[in-house]
C-alpha cells in the first residue's frame, strides 16, 4: 500500500496533480484507506460533483517528483 503525508504533491491517473489535504482512516485503523486531495484544477462534475478537494484511493496516486 502506498503511504503519503499531508502536504505531499501527488499525481492521480485521471484527475491530475494536487496536494494531499487530509488523510482518511477507517475506524480503529492505523493504515489510511484514502486521501483527500486538493487538485490544481477542479475535477469535472462527473467526479465528486466538481468539488475540490476529492477523496481518492491510494492505488491511483503516485508521488510527484520535483526537478
Amino acid at each position: 500500500m502506498k503511504l503519503f503525508k499531508q502536504g505531499e504533491r501527488v499525481i492521480d491517473e485521471t484527475l491530475g496533480a494536487g496536494v494531499i489535504f487530509a488523510v482518511a482512516y477507517a475506524y480503529s485503523s492505523v493504515k489510511p484507506f484514502g486521501y483527500s486531495v486538493l487538485f490544481d484544477e477542479t475535477p469535472d462534475t462527473r467526479y465528486n460533483c466538481g468539488e475540490n478537494p476529492c477523496l481518492v484511493f491510494p492505488d491511483t496516486l503516485i508521488k510527484e517528483i520535483s526537478e
